[in-house]
Formats: structure tokens, sequence, C-alpha cells
């Protein structure tokens, strides 16, 4: 029998409501993890100051926020909610939700949490090491996965049986959540909502394909270099390939098999770096143009060159509300480009010397070096010459 203090029920008033309905209610507990205890097994009752084996439900909440040690998801099993914080691992260790033999975790929003919880995955604000969940995750149901931490979240990796499954409506609300490429791909084909100043990074190799619609609004991000089907960007919501602002050291391309719609409250960010331009890619696909394009000019950037950063578009593609150039600096001033209504934006970034260009028709970004005009420098020659007269 596992140890009652492990044990928060449900209150009495829920047993009531749930019993007028007709509904045998799940307990609802609360398993917090030890700094120290006989192995590192995730179900292992000990771990938690309690005896024998935990059969947890969706009703129950997992908090890790003590000890160096991993914790060993050695057998599949359903929880409600996975709570990692700031005190769990340390920069040697980098402690995380390890996994043997494909195992499987699965969170399901059915169940009765305690009370203030909601379903899915949270890291606490505070934790400054990366955190790494490296089971399979099947989600069922509306899940929010919010990190208020200061590293990535990275969820479904490990031993290539990683990747998300299962359907509804994960909800990315806070922080950086990275799905890594692996050998068991990442086949969740329910809605996914990114918002509330959450980011969805996807690794260069992974495919996203499966789910039946993505929105990305409110200060939400999708970033990264994978494989999407469709996507709406809106409300302030971004799209930023390869990671925004130097967040990956190279460029990234972010894929779409399916309809990349762009809406006038959206944003498209691109970074220019030495190693090339980021860039979107929806020739399997379509894409419809809107909202603002911000290029960000590395600070390292010093050539010239001619980017292709939009591929797939069409006719009916239509054209940007705006665009704009910046340097990556935090608070760097914004230029913004000229249209001629027919889909050229062109100005010059004169403080880093760059005569810019860019085609809403074919996607193509132009960068030349700014060359005075010949009228600067005829005024420039009289006045050194006046000086000189001067002198004499």
């Amino acid at each position: 029998m596992i140890h009652s203090r492990l044990r928060h029920r449900t209150t009495f008033a829920s047993l009531l409501a749930l019993a007028a309905l007709g509904v045998s209610p799940l307990h609802a507990s609360t398993y917090t993890w030890l700094a120290t205890g006989p192995n590192t097994n995730w179900l292992n009752a000990e771990n938690y100051g309690g005896t024998g084996t935990l059969t947890p439900n969706s009703s129950d909440v997992f908090i890790f926020d003590a000890g160096t040690r991993n914790a060993n998801v050695n057998a599949d099993a359903l929880v409600g909610k996975i709570i990692i914080g700031p005190n769990f691992g340390d920069s040697t260790t980098n402690a995380n939700l390890s996994q043997a033999s494909n195992r499987v975790i699965s969170i399901n929003s059915d169940g009765t949490l305690p009370e203030g919880h909601t379903a899915g995955i949270q890291v606490l604000t505070g934790r400054t090491l990366e955190t790494n969940i490296n089971a399979r995750l099947n989600l069922s149901g509306n899940i929010t996965i919010s990190n208020g931490g200061g590293s990535r979240l990275r969820l479904g990796v490990g031993n290539g049986a990683g990747g998300l499954a299962r359907t509804r409506t994960p909800n990315v609300t806070s922080g950086v959540g990275l799905l890594s490429a692996t050998t068991n791909p990442h086949s969740y084909s329910g809605a996914v909502t990114v918002d509330s100043g959450g980011t969805l990074q996807v690794n260069g190799d992974a495919s996203f394909t499966t789910y039946s619609s993505l929105s990305v609004g409110a200060n939400g991000t999708l970033s990264g270099g994978g494989t999407f089907a469709s996507a709406d960007v809106h409300s302030g919501g971004r799209i930023s390939p390869g990671g925004e602002g130097g967040t990956n050291a190279g460029a990234g391309t972010l894929t779409f098999t399916s309809l990349l719609n762009l809406q006038s409250t959206g944003l498209v960010a691109i970074d220019i770096k030495p190693s090339g331009a980021d860039a979107i890619n929806a020739t399997a696909g379509s894409i419809v143009l809107g909202g603002e394009l911000r290029l960000r000019l590395d600070s390292a950037y010093t050539a010239e060159g001619t980017y292709q950063i939009l591929l797939g578009l069409g006719p009916s593609s239509g054209d940007f509300n705006s665009v704009t150039i910046r340097t990556d600096a935090v608070n760097s001033t914004a230029v913004n480009l000229t249209s001629d209504e027919n889909g050229l934006w062109s100005g010059e970034f004169a403080s880093r010397g760059y005569q810019v260009a860019f085609d809403a028709n074919t996607g193509v970004l132009t960068l030349v070096n700014l060359v005075p005009e010949l009228s600067h420098f005829l005024l420039s020659a009289l006045g050194v010459l006046a000086l000189l007269r001067r002198r004499r």
C-alpha cells in the first residue's frame, strides 16, 4: 500500500457532485520526488516517501524538484500532470526524466486534478537547466505545456523512441518546448495551439505533419527547422525559422506541406547570418502572405548576397503589410522598406551600409553595399579643398 501522506484526495464537495452525476471519481494524488532514494525508477513509491509500486491515473500529479539523479521512466504509466522544478538536477548531471525500453508516459485531461492544476507539463520559474522528457508522450485531451524556466523543455526525445502521439489539443503557453527528431515519428493528430508567449521549436530533421491544425497567435512563436503540414499565424503570433536572434548558430528552414496562412496580425522573422539566411519552404503546399516581414541582420554579417527566403510563392500569395530590417541588437531601430505596390520592397539600411531589396513575388532578398551618391563625394571634396585653402 502507498504511504498515506502521499495522497491528497478530492474534496468532499467534489465527491458529492460526482456522485450526483453517477460518476465514480478517481482519487487525486500528488507524488513529490525525494532528493535521495533506493533507485531511480519513477514508479517506485519509496522514491516519494512511500512503499510499494505506484499505479497512477489521470488525476495524479508528479513533482520533480529535488536531487541530482535522473528519474527513470522504466514502466508505462498514465498521469495527469508532470511538474519540473528549479532544484531537480544540477549543471553536471542535468537530471531529467530518462527512459528505458521504449516506455510511454500518457497524459490525459479526463481526471480530477488537485485544485489549481491543469493537465499537462509545467516547468517552474527559476529553473535554468534544460529539461528533457525522454519517453514517448501520448497526450489526450486538453493539455497545457508551460515552460517558465530559462532553458528549453525538450519533449519526446531519447533512444529513438520519443515523439508525440494521440489526439486533441495541446497548448504551448510559455517558454520553449522543443520537439526533436526521432526514429519514432511525431504522430499527434489533434489541434495544436501556441500562444501566451510560448514557443514551439522543432528540430531540423523532425517531422510534425499529422495534426489537424496549428494555430500560432497571442505572442506565440513557431521556430526551428522541421516539417509541418499547415499553420495559421495571427494575433501577434510569429514564425521564426531557425530561432530568431541567433538562438541557433546556423540558418534554418521551416517546411510546410500544406497551407501556411500569414494573417495581417502575424509576424515572420528571418535572420541573415554569415552562414546564410533563414527560409520558409512551401513548395509542397502554398503561402498566403500578410503581416510584417522582419529581417534581422546578424552583427557579424559583412558580406553582400542574394537569398531565397521564401519558396513556394504563387500568383495568389499576395504581399506583406510591411517589411522592416534591423540588427540583432536587443534595442535596435527598425528601418521600414518602401513598397512599389507590386510586391517590390526597397530601402537603405544606412547604419549597416546596405541597400536592401525584397521581392514578394519571388521570395528573394538582396543586400548590396551602399555606394554614396556622386554629389556626396563632390561636396566632401569641395569641403576638403576649402579647408586646405584656409590653412594656406
